[in-house]
């Protein structure tokens, strides 16, 4: 299991709700950063870090010297999270893999670089989680469950043993999930839905059980 930095500093990259939850747990588990990247705040600091300005400065520090943690969350849509990272990653830097002190992972877990683990997850024995992706607060992800690059498992979702999800995928809050089920990239499974039959890529679903629908991102 990869689930902690290495011991080169950190450089946050957004100061929303969801860079704001990891700079919570960079400051529980001691790690060192260095500051936080957003173009759009005013603000000198943030719990006494400091705000070193716009994307441009990360490139002042060489990929040798630091790691980089992803801030941008994401609620549909992943692209804007998925370019930060390709591109960082496309001039040397690597992301770091980090957990909150609460999570529980079971043996044999692997966790990708810039993977994120938040409060209260459950990753069970056997599973492995892609690149850039979240398994959020309270997520449960059973035995042999393998996550793709860039999804998002919101908080609050329920997946049984064997769950295969695609690249880019984003699965809502409160959703069950169960066993055995393959589902496909750039999915989107609503809010609370229960997902019995494996959904194809592309699919949006909702409901329980989920069935198809069309998704509106612009709403």
């Amino acid at each position: 299991m990869n689930s902690s930095p290495s011991d080169k500093p950190l450089i946050l990259i957004g100061a929303g709700g969801h860079g704001r939850v990891l700079l919570d747990i960079i400051q529980l588990r001691c790690l060192n950063i260095i500051g936080i990247i957003d173009k759009e705040l005013e603000k000198s600091e943030i719990c006494g870090v400091k705000v070193l300005g716009n994307d441009d400065v990360i490139e002042r520090y060489s990929p040798k010297d630091v790691q980089l943690i992803n801030g941008i969350g994401s609620i549909a849509d992943i692209t804007l999270r998925k370019n930060i990272y390709e591109m960082y990653v496309k001039k040397g830097y690597t992301f770091a893999a980090i957990t909150h002190p609460s999570t529980v992972i079971g043996s044999n877990v692997q966790l990708s670089n810039g993977s994120q683990v938040m409060a209260g997850a459950v990753i069970q024995c056997g599973s492995s989680i892609g690149e850039n992706s979240i398994i959020n607060s309270s997520s449960s992800i059973d035995h042999d469950c393998v996550i793709g690059s860039h999804c998002h498992i919101a908080p609050g979702v329920i997946m049984s043993g064997g769950v295969k999800v695609g690249d880019g995928t984003h699965i809502s809050t409160g959703v069950v999930i169960i066993q055995g089920i393959n589902i496909g990239r750039n999915v989107f499974i609503a809010a609370g839905s229960v997902v019995t039959k494996d959904i194809g890529e592309g699919i949006s679903v909702i409901g329980s059980p989920a069935r198809e629908f069309v998704l509106n991102k612009n709403v």
